[in-house]
Parts: C-alpha cells; structure tokens; sequence
C-alpha cells in the first residue's frame, strides 16, 4: 500500500538549562490559518482547513525535560507556512510561556519539522525573551 500524508509533523525538542526541574503538561499551537477541523485536499494533496482552530497536545503525565538530552512532542498539522505561529508551552504546575516566531515556519506534507527549544524555570511567566529555534534559524519571542 502507498499512502499519501495530507499534513507533515512539528516536531518540538524540548531542553532545560542546567539545574531546572521543569515539566512540560502540554503544548498549544496557533497561526493565522487553521491547524485543525474541517478540510478539504488543495490542488498539490495537502489538507485546506476551514476556520482558524489550533491544535493542542495534552500529555496523559507531565514529560520531565532534561539539561543533556531533548525530549521529543510531535505534533500533526497541515502543510503551510506559518508565520507567525504562536506557541503555549505549559508547565507541571500550570505556569506557561507564550512565543511567537518570528519568521516562517514551513512544514512539508510527509515531513518532519524540527524546532528545538532550551527553557528554563523562569522563562515561565516572565517579561518578553528571545529564544531561538537552533535547527531552521527561525526565532520565538514571549507574548
């Protein structure tokens, strides 16, 4: 069997800097087109989403990141570009960090896009902050 992926995956790696205890419940994505809800299949095989719905990964127990190594969210959305997508990161305790890119994201139909993250306790909660998405040179910033 061949199959056709009408979307691709954002893959989030997410690390925190040394000496952080941090916990990450879930992930809520959002862009100016819908990430989820009815679609149709466009001209080049990619799902077109009517309405602007955002996607939202809920984990069943609280993911601890780690200082030495990424922990990996994948996330299915809808071929596009994406600019800006707007991020909500959620902590164990229910703190978040809200970050917007600052340039274009592309996810690709049956391909994984990589954005990789360091966050840091008080990244949480706290005034606007840069933080660059080391893997495709699109950059975050809080909102």
């Amino acid at each position: 069997l061949e199959f056709k992926n009408l979307c691709g995956i954002l893959r989030f790696s997410l690390k925190t800097t040394a000496g952080n205890d941090l916990s990450v419940s879930s992930i809520s994505l959002s862009a100016e087109q819908g990430l989820s809800g009815a679609f149709s299949v466009g001209a080049d095989n990619a799902a077109v989403v009517t309405g602007t719905d955002g996607v939202v990964l809920r984990c069943a127990e609280p993911k601890n990141l780690y200082s030495s190594s990424a922990v990996e969210f994948n996330i299915v959305v809808p071929q596009g570009d994406y600019n800006p997508l707007k991020v909500k990161i959620c902590d164990a305790e229910g703190n978040e960090v809200n970050l917007v890119s600052e340039g274009t994201i592309s996810v690709k139909r049956s391909q994984i896009t990589n954005v990789n993250l360091t966050l840091a306790k008080s990244t949480f909660g706290t005034s606007l902050e840069t933080i660059p998405i080391t893997s495709s040179d699109v950059e975050f910033s809080e909102r």
